[in-house]
Protein backbone atom coordinates (compact mmCIF):
# COMPACT_ATOMS: atom_id res chain seq x y z
CA UNK A 1 0.00 0.00 0.00
CA UNK A 2 1.55 3.19 -0.92
CA UNK A 3 1.92 6.74 1.25
CA UNK A 4 -1.55 8.33 -0.76
CA UNK A 5 -3.51 5.67 0.62
CA UNK A 6 -2.34 5.28 4.28
CA UNK A 7 -2.92 8.80 4.80
CA UNK A 8 -6.45 8.88 3.36
CA UNK A 9 -7.53 5.77 5.41
CA UNK A 10 -6.00 7.47 8.37
CA UNK A 11 -7.33 10.95 8.16
CA UNK A 12 -10.94 8.77 7.37
CA UNK A 13 -9.94 6.59 11.12
CA UNK A 14 -9.85 3.76 8.90
CA UNK A 15 -7.30 1.97 11.26
CA UNK A 16 -8.68 -1.53 10.83
CA UNK A 17 -7.19 -1.49 7.34
CA UNK A 18 -4.18 -0.56 8.55
CA UNK A 19 -3.12 -3.27 11.07
CA UNK A 20 -0.80 -4.67 9.04
CA UNK A 21 1.28 -2.08 9.99
CA UNK A 22 1.73 -3.54 13.73
CA UNK A 23 3.73 -6.43 11.77
CA UNK A 24 7.30 -6.08 12.39
CA UNK A 25 8.09 -7.59 9.60
CA UNK A 26 6.73 -5.28 7.41
CA UNK A 27 8.10 -2.00 8.87
CA UNK A 28 11.02 -2.39 6.31
CA UNK A 29 9.33 -2.20 3.27
CA UNK A 30 8.63 1.76 3.75
CA UNK A 31 10.44 4.15 5.71
CA UNK A 32 8.02 5.70 6.54
CA UNK A 33 5.96 2.67 8.06
CA UNK A 34 7.19 3.26 11.81
CA UNK A 35 6.07 6.79 11.62
CA UNK A 36 2.42 6.17 10.45
CA UNK A 37 2.19 3.25 13.02
CA UNK A 38 3.56 5.53 15.51
CA UNK A 39 0.39 8.15 14.82
CA UNK A 40 -1.96 5.61 14.55
CA UNK A 41 -1.41 4.67 18.01
CA UNK A 42 -1.38 7.70 19.34
CA UNK A 43 -4.76 9.27 17.58
CA UNK A 44 -6.23 5.81 19.49
CA UNK A 45 -4.97 7.34 22.37
CA UNK A 46 -2.28 4.28 22.68
CA UNK A 47 0.75 3.90 24.12
CA UNK A 48 3.41 5.70 21.78
CA UNK A 49 6.25 5.28 23.86
CA UNK A 50 7.57 1.69 22.31
CA UNK A 51 7.56 2.65 18.51
CA UNK A 52 9.35 5.85 19.45
CA UNK A 53 12.14 3.74 21.05
CA UNK A 54 11.88 1.90 17.84
CA UNK A 55 12.42 5.09 15.69
CA UNK A 56 15.19 6.12 18.20
CA UNK A 57 17.20 3.11 17.26
CA UNK A 58 16.49 2.98 14.11
CA UNK A 59 17.55 6.96 13.61
CA UNK A 60 20.38 6.91 15.87
CA UNK A 61 19.05 9.40 18.23
CA UNK A 62 15.93 10.66 19.63
CA UNK A 63 16.38 14.28 17.83
CA UNK A 64 16.77 12.40 14.99
CA UNK A 65 13.56 10.50 15.99
CA UNK A 66 11.58 13.33 16.38
CA UNK A 67 12.34 14.93 13.52
CA UNK A 68 11.64 12.12 12.00
CA UNK A 69 8.19 12.33 13.45
CA UNK A 70 7.88 15.98 12.31
CA UNK A 71 8.77 15.13 8.69
CA UNK A 72 5.73 12.29 8.84
CA UNK A 73 3.17 14.82 11.13
CA UNK A 74 4.12 17.32 7.94
CA UNK A 75 2.52 14.60 5.14
CA UNK A 76 0.25 13.73 7.34
CA UNK A 77 -1.36 16.60 8.69
CA UNK A 78 -0.98 18.68 5.75
CA UNK A 79 -3.96 21.26 6.50
CA UNK A 80 -2.76 24.95 7.55
CA UNK A 81 -4.31 24.80 10.99
CA UNK A 82 -2.69 21.24 11.64
CA UNK A 83 0.68 22.55 10.47
CA UNK A 84 1.15 22.82 14.91
CA UNK A 85 1.89 19.28 14.82
CA UNK A 86 4.70 18.85 12.67
CA UNK A 87 6.02 22.13 14.68
CA UNK A 88 5.72 20.43 17.96
CA UNK A 89 7.96 17.77 16.80
CA UNK A 90 10.98 19.86 15.25
CA UNK A 91 11.07 21.97 18.29
CA UNK A 92 11.08 18.40 20.11
CA UNK A 93 13.93 17.66 18.24
CA UNK A 94 15.55 21.07 18.55
CA UNK A 95 15.29 20.76 22.49
CA UNK A 96 17.18 17.64 22.31
CA UNK A 97 19.92 19.04 20.00
CA UNK A 98 19.83 22.30 19.00
CA UNK A 99 22.89 21.14 16.44
CA UNK A 100 20.13 19.22 14.15
CA UNK A 101 20.00 21.15 11.32
CA UNK A 102 17.51 19.27 9.48
CA UNK A 103 15.25 19.71 12.43
CA UNK A 104 15.85 23.85 12.39
CA UNK A 105 14.96 23.18 8.22
CA UNK A 106 11.74 21.45 8.90
CA UNK A 107 10.90 23.70 11.75
CA UNK A 108 10.83 26.83 9.16
CA UNK A 109 9.41 25.12 6.42
CA UNK A 110 6.62 24.62 8.98
CA UNK A 111 6.14 28.24 10.44
CA UNK A 112 8.30 30.16 8.26
CA UNK A 113 10.55 31.15 11.26
CA UNK A 114 13.08 32.93 10.09
CA UNK A 115 15.53 31.90 12.96
CA UNK A 116 14.91 28.64 11.90
CA UNK A 117 15.66 29.32 8.75
CA UNK A 118 19.00 30.65 9.50
CA UNK A 119 19.87 28.80 12.35
CA UNK A 120 19.54 25.76 9.83
CA UNK A 121 21.74 27.35 7.00
CA UNK A 122 24.44 28.24 9.55
CA UNK A 123 24.84 24.39 10.46
CA UNK A 124 24.90 23.02 7.19
CA UNK A 125 27.94 25.70 6.57
CA UNK A 126 29.71 25.48 9.83
CA UNK A 127 29.82 21.18 9.12
CA UNK A 128 30.21 21.85 5.76
CA UNK A 129 27.31 19.88 4.43
CA UNK A 130 27.34 22.02 1.03
CA UNK A 131 25.54 19.27 -0.19
CA UNK A 132 22.13 19.56 1.43
CA UNK A 133 22.41 23.15 2.05
CA UNK A 134 22.49 23.81 -1.88
CA UNK A 135 19.78 21.83 -2.18
CA UNK A 136 17.87 23.62 0.94
CA UNK A 137 18.34 26.81 -1.11
CA UNK A 138 16.65 25.87 -3.93
CA UNK A 139 13.39 25.52 -2.00
CA UNK A 140 13.44 29.03 -1.24
CA UNK A 141 10.81 31.49 -2.82
CA UNK A 142 10.30 33.90 -1.11
CA UNK A 143 13.53 36.33 0.35
CA UNK A 144 11.38 38.86 2.57
CA UNK A 145 13.02 37.93 6.03
CA UNK A 146 13.11 40.55 8.87
CA UNK A 147 16.75 40.07 10.02
CA UNK A 148 18.93 42.00 12.06
CA UNK A 149 21.87 44.04 9.98
CA UNK A 150 24.18 41.35 11.78
CA UNK A 151 22.44 38.86 10.63
CA UNK A 152 21.73 39.26 7.15
CA UNK A 153 25.96 39.96 7.11
CA UNK A 154 25.91 36.32 8.12
CA UNK A 155 23.99 35.38 5.62
CA UNK A 156 26.05 37.03 3.01
CA UNK A 157 28.83 35.81 4.09
CA UNK A 158 27.63 31.96 3.90
CA UNK A 159 26.10 32.62 0.51
CA UNK A 160 28.89 34.47 -0.75
CA UNK A 161 31.17 31.09 -0.14
CA UNK A 162 32.43 29.62 -3.38
CA UNK A 163 31.18 26.45 -2.34
CA UNK A 164 27.48 27.93 -2.48
CA UNK A 165 25.30 26.99 -6.34
CA UNK A 166 24.51 30.77 -7.40
CA UNK A 167 21.33 30.08 -8.80
CA UNK A 168 18.33 32.87 -8.88
CA UNK A 169 16.96 32.08 -5.76
CA UNK A 170 20.57 32.30 -3.65
CA UNK A 171 20.99 35.53 -6.19
CA UNK A 172 17.27 36.82 -4.98
CA UNK A 173 18.46 36.54 -1.61
CA UNK A 174 21.69 38.50 -1.97
CA UNK A 175 20.10 40.92 -3.59
CA UNK A 176 17.94 41.52 -1.15
CA UNK A 177 20.50 41.09 1.99
CA UNK A 178 22.58 43.94 0.18
CA UNK A 179 19.87 46.29 0.55
CA UNK A 180 19.12 45.78 4.02
CA UNK A 181 22.90 46.43 4.79
CA UNK A 182 22.94 49.28 2.46
CA UNK A 183 25.56 47.80 0.60
CA UNK A 184 23.58 48.28 -2.79
CA UNK A 185 26.47 49.14 -4.51
CA UNK A 186 27.28 45.25 -4.55
CA UNK A 187 24.18 43.60 -4.80
CA UNK A 188 22.59 45.77 -7.88
CA UNK A 189 24.67 43.07 -9.60
CA UNK A 190 22.55 40.42 -9.63
CA UNK A 191 19.40 42.50 -11.31
CA UNK A 192 19.52 41.26 -14.55
CA UNK A 193 20.00 37.35 -13.15
CA UNK A 194 16.50 37.40 -10.64
CA UNK A 195 13.14 37.50 -12.36
CA UNK A 196 11.69 39.71 -9.77
CA UNK A 197 12.09 41.36 -6.10
CA UNK A 198 10.35 42.78 -3.26
CA UNK A 199 8.63 46.33 -3.87
CA UNK A 200 10.28 48.00 -0.85
CA UNK A 201 14.02 46.53 -1.86
CA UNK A 202 13.52 47.52 -5.48
CA UNK A 203 12.70 51.22 -4.10
CA UNK A 204 16.12 51.13 -1.37
CA UNK A 205 18.27 50.59 -5.04
CA UNK A 206 16.20 53.85 -6.54
CA UNK A 207 16.90 55.56 -3.52
CA UNK A 208 20.26 54.31 -3.49
CA UNK A 209 20.69 55.56 -7.26
CA UNK A 210 22.18 52.54 -8.02
CA UNK A 211 19.38 50.98 -9.97
CA UNK A 212 17.21 53.20 -12.26
CA UNK A 213 13.33 53.76 -11.69
CA UNK A 214 12.45 51.84 -15.22
CA UNK A 215 15.11 48.96 -14.20
CA UNK A 216 13.82 48.34 -11.16
CA UNK A 217 9.95 48.36 -12.12
CA UNK A 218 10.52 45.82 -14.59
CA UNK A 219 11.23 43.26 -11.89
CA UNK A 220 7.92 44.69 -9.82
CA UNK A 221 5.44 41.65 -10.13
CA UNK A 222 1.72 42.81 -10.66
CA UNK A 223 0.78 42.27 -6.66
CA UNK A 224 3.52 44.55 -5.61
CA UNK A 225 2.57 47.37 -8.07
CA UNK A 226 0.24 48.96 -6.11
CA UNK A 227 3.39 48.95 -2.87
CA UNK A 228 5.94 50.31 -5.49
CA UNK A 229 4.12 53.18 -6.90
CA UNK A 230 2.66 54.31 -3.57
CA UNK A 231 -0.79 53.16 -3.95
CA UNK A 232 -1.82 55.91 -7.15
CA UNK A 233 -3.91 53.91 -9.14
CA UNK A 234 -3.44 56.12 -11.72
CA UNK A 235 0.22 55.03 -12.29
CA UNK A 236 -1.01 51.47 -11.92
CA UNK A 237 -3.77 51.55 -14.97
CA UNK A 238 -1.02 52.76 -16.62
CA UNK A 239 1.79 50.40 -16.01
CA UNK A 240 -1.00 47.45 -16.40
CA UNK A 241 -1.79 48.78 -19.43
CA UNK A 242 1.75 49.12 -21.26
CA UNK A 243 2.14 45.18 -20.00
CA UNK A 244 -0.82 44.34 -21.41
CA UNK A 245 0.39 45.82 -24.48
CA UNK A 246 3.58 43.76 -24.70
CA UNK A 247 1.63 40.66 -23.79
CA UNK A 248 3.03 39.97 -20.08
CA UNK A 249 0.28 40.99 -18.05
CA UNK A 250 -0.04 38.13 -15.35
CA UNK A 251 -3.82 39.64 -13.87
CA UNK A 252 -7.47 39.16 -15.06
CA UNK A 253 -9.34 42.46 -16.17
CA UNK A 254 -11.36 43.31 -13.34
CA UNK A 255 -7.94 44.27 -12.02
CA UNK A 256 -7.16 46.62 -14.29
CA UNK A 257 -10.18 48.15 -14.23
CA UNK A 258 -10.01 48.05 -10.51
CA UNK A 259 -7.02 50.09 -10.66
CA UNK A 260 -8.81 52.76 -13.04
CA UNK A 261 -11.86 53.14 -10.43
CA UNK A 262 -9.91 53.38 -7.53
CA UNK A 263 -8.00 56.12 -9.80
CA UNK A 264 -11.25 57.82 -10.21
CA UNK A 265 -10.40 57.56 -13.97
CA UNK A 266 -14.60 56.31 -14.33
CA UNK A 267 -14.66 57.37 -18.07
CA UNK A 268 -11.23 54.88 -18.39
CA UNK A 269 -13.75 52.29 -16.60
CA UNK A 270 -16.57 52.47 -19.15
CA UNK A 271 -14.41 52.92 -21.98
CA UNK A 272 -12.09 49.80 -20.73
CA UNK A 273 -14.69 47.66 -20.12
CA UNK A 274 -16.38 48.13 -24.04
CA UNK A 275 -12.93 46.84 -25.12
CA UNK A 276 -12.81 43.67 -26.69
CA UNK A 277 -10.14 42.24 -24.68
CA UNK A 278 -9.30 38.16 -25.37
CA UNK A 279 -9.26 35.86 -22.85
CA UNK A 280 -8.25 35.18 -20.54
CA UNK A 281 -8.69 39.09 -20.16
CA UNK A 282 -12.22 39.90 -20.51
CA UNK A 283 -15.35 41.22 -18.66
CA UNK A 284 -16.25 38.74 -15.00
CA UNK A 285 -19.09 39.94 -12.85
CA UNK A 286 -16.74 42.79 -11.22
CA UNK A 287 -15.81 44.40 -14.56
CA UNK A 288 -19.51 44.80 -14.60
CA UNK A 289 -20.50 46.20 -11.10
CA UNK A 290 -17.84 48.80 -11.84
CA UNK A 291 -18.50 49.61 -15.50
CA UNK A 292 -22.29 50.36 -13.76
CA UNK A 293 -20.98 52.20 -10.61
CA UNK A 294 -19.15 54.32 -13.43
CA UNK A 295 -21.73 55.19 -15.52
CA UNK A 296 -23.56 56.69 -11.88
CA UNK A 297 -20.38 58.95 -11.12
CA UNK A 298 -20.38 59.98 -14.87
CA UNK A 299 -24.24 60.53 -15.01
CA UNK A 300 -23.83 58.09 -18.13
CA UNK A 301 -26.60 56.43 -19.63
CA UNK A 302 -27.54 53.32 -17.17
CA UNK A 303 -27.00 50.13 -18.67
CA UNK A 304 -30.29 48.24 -17.45
CA UNK A 305 -29.59 44.65 -19.04
CA UNK A 306 -26.58 44.43 -17.26
CA UNK A 307 -27.55 45.81 -13.74
CA UNK A 308 -30.53 43.07 -14.24
CA UNK A 309 -27.46 40.43 -14.88
CA UNK A 310 -25.58 41.79 -11.49
CA UNK A 311 -28.54 41.66 -9.15
CA UNK A 312 -29.72 38.21 -10.61
CA UNK A 313 -26.14 36.88 -9.93
CA UNK A 314 -25.61 35.38 -6.19
CA UNK A 315 -22.14 37.61 -6.09
CA UNK A 316 -22.73 39.39 -2.50
CA UNK A 317 -19.34 41.28 -2.79
CA UNK A 318 -18.19 44.32 -1.12
CA UNK A 319 -18.50 46.07 -4.23
CA UNK A 320 -21.92 44.96 -5.20
CA UNK A 321 -23.40 46.08 -2.03
CA UNK A 322 -21.34 49.69 -3.07
CA UNK A 323 -22.74 49.60 -6.23
CA UNK A 324 -26.56 49.23 -4.44
CA UNK A 325 -26.03 51.99 -1.85
CA UNK A 326 -25.01 54.59 -4.73
CA UNK A 327 -28.24 53.28 -6.88
CA UNK A 328 -30.37 54.14 -3.76
CA UNK A 329 -28.81 57.71 -2.71
CA UNK A 330 -29.31 58.27 -6.99
CA UNK A 331 -32.76 57.28 -6.56
CA UNK A 332 -33.15 59.77 -3.18
CA UNK A 333 -31.84 62.59 -4.66
CA UNK A 334 -33.93 62.16 -7.25
CA UNK A 335 -37.03 62.53 -5.08
CA UNK A 336 -35.28 65.56 -3.53
CA UNK A 337 -34.92 67.31 -6.46
CA UNK A 338 -38.62 66.92 -7.52
CA UNK A 339 -40.97 67.45 -4.93
CA UNK A 340 -40.91 70.61 -3.73
CA UNK A 341 -43.21 69.37 -0.24
CA UNK A 342 -41.56 66.30 0.80
CA UNK A 343 -43.97 64.56 2.97
CA UNK A 344 -41.88 62.52 5.49
CA UNK A 345 -38.05 63.17 6.73
CA UNK A 346 -35.40 60.72 5.13
CA UNK A 347 -35.12 58.12 7.92
CA UNK A 348 -39.27 57.43 7.10
CA UNK A 349 -38.02 56.31 3.41
CA UNK A 350 -37.28 52.92 2.74
CA UNK A 351 -34.75 53.45 0.19
CA UNK A 352 -32.48 55.34 2.81
CA UNK A 353 -33.55 52.49 5.51
CA UNK A 354 -32.24 50.10 2.90
CA UNK A 355 -28.78 52.04 2.16
CA UNK A 356 -27.98 52.67 5.79
CA UNK A 357 -28.32 49.37 6.66
CA UNK A 358 -25.93 47.92 3.44
CA UNK A 359 -23.45 50.89 5.19
CA UNK A 360 -24.03 49.51 8.70
CA UNK A 361 -23.18 45.88 7.36
CA UNK A 362 -19.85 45.08 9.09
CA UNK A 363 -18.22 43.07 5.97
CA UNK A 364 -18.08 46.23 4.09
CA UNK A 365 -17.04 49.25 6.54
CA UNK A 366 -13.31 48.58 5.57
CA UNK A 367 -13.96 48.93 1.95
CA UNK A 368 -12.51 51.57 0.41
CA UNK A 369 -16.03 53.34 -0.58
CA UNK A 370 -16.97 53.20 2.33
CA UNK A 371 -16.28 56.32 3.91
CA UNK A 372 -17.18 58.41 0.28
CA UNK A 373 -20.59 56.21 0.51
CA UNK A 374 -21.52 57.03 4.12
CA UNK A 375 -20.56 60.87 3.74
CA UNK A 376 -23.02 61.09 0.34
CA UNK A 377 -25.72 59.70 2.34
CA UNK A 378 -24.97 61.56 5.60
CA UNK A 379 -24.91 64.51 3.12
CA UNK A 380 -28.19 63.78 1.25
CA UNK A 381 -29.87 63.51 4.75
CA UNK A 382 -28.93 66.67 6.12
CA UNK A 383 -30.48 68.38 2.55
CA UNK A 384 -33.13 66.20 3.06
CA UNK A 385 -34.43 66.78 6.27
CA UNK A 386 -33.45 70.78 5.75
CA UNK A 387 -36.04 70.48 2.90
CA UNK A 388 -38.60 68.73 4.49
CA UNK A 389 -38.84 70.61 8.02
CA UNK A 390 -38.87 73.72 6.03
CA UNK A 391 -41.86 72.33 4.08
CA UNK A 392 -43.53 71.13 7.39
CA UNK A 393 -43.13 74.85 8.87
CA UNK A 394 -46.14 77.11 8.99
CA UNK A 395 -45.19 80.03 7.07
CA UNK A 396 -47.34 81.53 8.58
CA UNK A 397 -45.84 82.21 11.61
CA UNK A 398 -42.80 84.11 10.34
CA UNK A 399 -45.08 87.05 9.66
CA UNK A 400 -46.84 86.71 12.97
CA UNK A 401 -45.43 88.39 16.21
CA UNK A 402 -43.07 86.53 17.79
CA UNK A 403 -44.11 86.98 21.15
CA UNK A 404 -47.48 85.67 20.34
CA UNK A 405 -46.09 82.11 19.22
CA UNK A 406 -44.84 78.95 21.83
CA UNK A 407 -41.46 78.63 22.65
CA UNK A 408 -40.99 75.81 19.72
CA UNK A 409 -42.46 77.55 17.12
CA UNK A 410 -40.36 80.68 18.03
CA UNK A 411 -36.82 78.38 17.57
CA UNK A 412 -38.46 76.82 14.67
CA UNK A 413 -38.63 80.55 13.27
CA UNK A 414 -34.62 81.09 14.22
CA UNK A 415 -33.56 78.08 12.76
CA UNK A 416 -35.44 78.95 9.40
CA UNK A 417 -33.95 82.25 9.29
CA UNK A 418 -30.30 80.58 10.17
CA UNK A 419 -30.83 78.10 7.18
CA UNK A 420 -32.17 81.15 4.85
CA UNK A 421 -29.53 83.23 5.76
CA UNK A 422 -31.83 85.91 7.69
CA UNK A 423 -29.14 86.77 10.01
CA UNK A 424 -30.72 90.36 10.38
CA UNK A 425 -34.17 89.51 10.95
CA UNK A 426 -33.44 86.13 13.24
CA UNK A 427 -30.76 88.70 15.65
CA UNK A 428 -33.96 91.47 15.86
CA UNK A 429 -36.26 88.59 16.36
CA UNK A 430 -34.11 86.89 19.28
CA UNK A 431 -33.31 90.54 20.96
CA UNK A 432 -36.99 91.10 21.11
CA UNK A 433 -38.07 88.07 22.56
CA UNK A 434 -35.25 88.74 25.33
CA UNK A 435 -36.92 91.57 26.51
CA UNK A 436 -40.00 90.10 27.12
CA UNK A 437 -38.78 86.53 27.83
CA UNK A 438 -36.00 85.04 30.27
CA UNK A 439 -32.86 84.35 28.01
CA UNK A 440 -31.43 80.68 28.21
CA UNK A 441 -28.61 78.91 26.75
CA UNK A 442 -30.13 78.20 23.51
CA UNK A 443 -31.51 81.45 22.94
CA UNK A 444 -28.51 82.70 23.65
CA UNK A 445 -26.67 79.99 21.28
CA UNK A 446 -28.46 80.72 18.79
CA UNK A 447 -27.85 84.86 18.91
CA UNK A 448 -24.33 83.80 18.92
CA UNK A 449 -24.86 82.19 16.02
CA UNK A 450 -26.16 84.88 14.05
CA UNK A 451 -24.36 87.59 15.24
CA UNK A 452 -21.08 85.03 13.96
CA UNK A 453 -22.62 84.77 10.62
CA UNK A 454 -22.78 88.50 9.94
CA UNK A 455 -19.03 88.79 10.87
CA UNK A 456 -20.20 90.64 14.41
CA UNK A 457 -17.43 88.42 16.19
CA UNK A 458 -17.17 90.54 19.11
CA UNK A 459 -21.43 89.85 20.04
CA UNK A 460 -21.08 86.67 19.32
CA UNK A 461 -18.06 86.02 21.90
CA UNK A 462 -20.28 88.47 24.67
CA UNK A 463 -23.32 86.29 23.52
CA UNK A 464 -21.75 82.83 23.55
CA UNK A 465 -19.64 83.69 27.29
CA UNK A 466 -23.30 84.28 28.19
CA UNK A 467 -24.79 80.69 27.29
CA UNK A 468 -21.33 79.73 29.73
CA UNK A 469 -22.76 81.69 32.33
CA UNK A 470 -25.82 80.64 32.26
CA UNK A 471 -24.94 76.79 31.81
CA UNK A 472 -22.80 77.02 34.73
CA UNK A 473 -25.84 78.73 36.81
CA UNK A 474 -28.26 75.81 35.42
CA UNK A 475 -25.25 73.25 36.66
CA UNK A 476 -25.00 71.94 32.93
CA UNK A 477 -21.40 71.19 32.58
CA UNK A 478 -21.16 70.80 28.90
CA UNK A 479 -19.23 74.09 26.98
CA UNK A 480 -18.95 71.95 24.02
CA UNK A 481 -23.03 72.66 23.24
CA UNK A 482 -21.92 75.56 22.63
CA UNK A 483 -21.69 76.56 19.14
CA UNK A 484 -22.78 76.43 15.24
CA UNK A 485 -23.22 73.01 15.49
CA UNK A 486 -25.66 72.74 18.21
CA UNK A 487 -28.51 75.06 16.59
Amino acid sequence: MDDKEIIDLMRNGRYSSLEFLEDDKLLSVNKNYLGYLYFILDLKSYPTAEVLNKISENKGGLDNAYEYLGQIAKSLFYYFNESYIAESFYKLSIAENDKNANAWWGLFRSSRNEVAFLNSISIYYEIGDFSVLNSRLLEIFNSEFDFKESEWNSLIEILNDKRIVKNRQVKKILFTAYSKVERHSEGVKFIDDIYYADAGVLKSYISSQTLSYESALSKVLEYSLEEFLNYDYVLVFEEYIRRKDLGVLNVNKTTVIESAFRGEMYSTVIKVFNENWKAPLENDLNCKIYYLISQLFTGSSFDKSIYDEVIQSPNDSAIKKALEVKLLIKQLYYFYEKDDDLKFPIANWELFTRADNILEDSEFINHYLYDELHRDLASLEKLFDQKYYRGQFDKDKLSSDILDISYNDFIKVCNHCLDEKLYEKGISNVNRYHESNKPNIQTYNILGVLYERVGRIDKACETYYLALNNMEKCKVNRPEFIGDQFV
